[in-house]
């Protein structure tokens, strides 16, 4: 029984194939979207500094504790917000109940990203 025969022109198809399809491998990897890449706070149940530098913002999550409780995010690296810019107020009027923000395109925070919360839980989705 004979060996198939590949010409040089099915050989060089085949190499160009593999090459290309190795490229779009490395360039989706290169290019992937902070999205993609975004963690998670876990869920904060105090005041705390989420990031202490530059970040964007995608998603919070809220769940009230208490009635009233509300959830708001600075653009600031320390627990120092007064004067500094709110990004983000969520509330819920009633206790248990929750509520989520998303930016798809993200929230950019300058200088950090500082959660301050009363009567409240949340979890915060940057990059």
């Amino acid at each position: 029984m004979a060996a198939p025969y590949f010409n040089d022109e099915d050989k060089m198809r085949k190499i160009i194939s593999l090459i290309i399809l190795v490229f779009f491998c490395f360039v989706s990897l290169v290019f992937a979207s902070d999205a993609q890449r975004m963690v998670s706070s876990d869920l904060k149940t105090s005041d705390t500094a989420i990031k202490t530098s530059a970040g964007k913002i995608y998603k919070v999550s809220m769940l009230a504790t208490s009635a009233q409780g509300w959830v708001a995010v600075y653009d600031s690296s320390s627990s120092a917000v007064s004067g500094k810019t709110v990004l983000i107020e969520l509330q819920e009027a009633t206790q248990y109940c929750s509520t989520e923000i998303d930016f798809s395109e993200g929230l950019n925070a300058r200088e950090g990203i500082y959660l301050e919360q009363n009567g409240a839980s949340a979890i915060v989705y940057y990059y």
